[in-house]
């Protein structure tokens, strides 16, 4: 699995002294009929914002590729500001091309590699990962690659809009960014 983290540090005054955090993984999931004959692979690359956990960008493809990867950075710019995040990833071949290197430095964003072989370095995906995996009812029984994509728009819905989380007071991701800026 490949995956990538955005940092920054604010630079406004002691209320925006947070730090900003994304993460983001791209993880496979399998489509299966009841007869388990595979109908389709897909990836899924997601964009969380550690601040609050909110997915803040997806999208699903057919390849595990620079284009996935490339074109859910640039949501993820779209919906945050990402000038001086530090972008976090590993070592995978999307995340090594001049084609990726060439968006972040055009949005000044900085680069960085994890380590080789640590599985640490993406645990906050990896628990998201997980939840999706566990939470999404009936997930290897897609009849069709639709019907798979649909449940991981809703459970998307469902993670940031309704989904309580202790580390966020027992609000739902979207909950807790608007409470904080209220």
């Amino acid at each position: 699995m490949t995956f990538a983290f955005f940092y920054r540090a604010s630079l406004g005054g002691p209320d925006e002294r947070r730090e900003q955090k994304f993460a983001t993984l791209v993880g496979d999931h399998f489509g299966m009929s009841p007869t388990n004959i595979l109908l389709t692979h897909l990836y899924l690359s997601a964009i969380k914002d550690l601040y609050n956990n909110e997915i803040i960008a997806y999208r699903i493809s057919r390849s595990n590729d620079l284009k996935l990867v490339i074109e859910t950075v640039k949501d993820a710019i779209k919906k945050r500001d990402a000038r001086g995040v530090l972008l976090h990833s590993d070592q995978g071949s999307q995340y090594t091309s001049r084609q990726y290197h060439q968006l972040l430095k055009a949005h000044h964003i900085i680069p960085s590699m994890s380590r080789r072989g640590n599985c640490l370095d993406n645990a906050c995906m990896e628990n998201f990962f997980g939840h999706l995996k566990s939470e999404m009812v009936d997930l290897p029984t897609f009849e069709t690659e639709e019907e798979m994509i649909e449940a991981i728009d809703q459970y998307m819905y469902f993670y940031n809009y309704e989904r309580c989380q202790k580390k966020l007071d027992y609000l739902s991701p979207v909950e807790y960014r608007i409470a904080q800026a209220a």
